[in-house]
């Protein structure tokens, strides 16, 4: 959580709006932030000094979500189907890993427990390993009538919920990867 000093310096002057607009924003577990772009950059600030430490590129179209996992790592998709896992370091980043989870665009990334994460695109989700990203470790595929438009996991249980355009909430087991009825 960010202190008042730095929301003051932040609303005294500090603009993410320099040759590219923002396009997500996300607050690192380091207390860095990390801006996604409408080129595909990724911009990660320091927070005491304001000042760009790591720019990550590597995505050809605007950025659309950005996680951090478990392992620090930070995870991003691009308005397309690429998602890229970038290994971040305090003053330098790489892309370890590029792979396309779903046949349409991957709308929302979100970590899970047990070093775990989750893509969704409107038609499915998926749960992958943070240290395996060959296969996931399961599909949900056409689990609800209409687009898929929110997946999360709930807090302090093994169980994820998955909300779609039929106004219908579905839980699913982590373990088992069952519906919970």
């Amino acid at each position: 959580i960010m202190d008042q000093t730095k929301i003051l310096k932040i609303k005294q002057g500090f603009s993410l709006i320099e040759e590219e607009r923002p396009t997500y924003i996300l607050l690192t577990k380091d207390g860095r932030l990390a801006v996604g772009t409408e080129k595909g950059t990724i911009k990660i600030y320091n927070l005491e000094t304001l000042q760009v430490e790591v720019s990550l590129t590597g995505h050809n179209e605007s950025i659309e979500w950005i996680a951090e996992i478990s392992n620090g790592n930070l995870i991003s998709s691009e308005d397309g189907y690429k998602v890229k896992i970038w290994k971040i370091e305090k003053d330098k980043g790489e892309c370890i890993n590029t792979f396309e989870p779903h046949e349409q665009n991957t709308q929302m990334i979100i970590t899970l427990t047990n070093n775990r994460f989750a893509t969704c695109s409107i038609e499915s989700f998926a749960i992958w390993s943070n240290d395996e990203i060959a296969q996931p470790l399961h599909s949900f595929d056409f689990v609800h009538n209409d687009d898929i438009i929110f997946i999360h996991q709930v807090k302090g249980k093994e169980e994820l919920l998955s909300y779609g355009w039929d106004n219908m909430i579905k839980f699913w087991d982590l373990n088992t990867y069952e519906k919970i009825d």
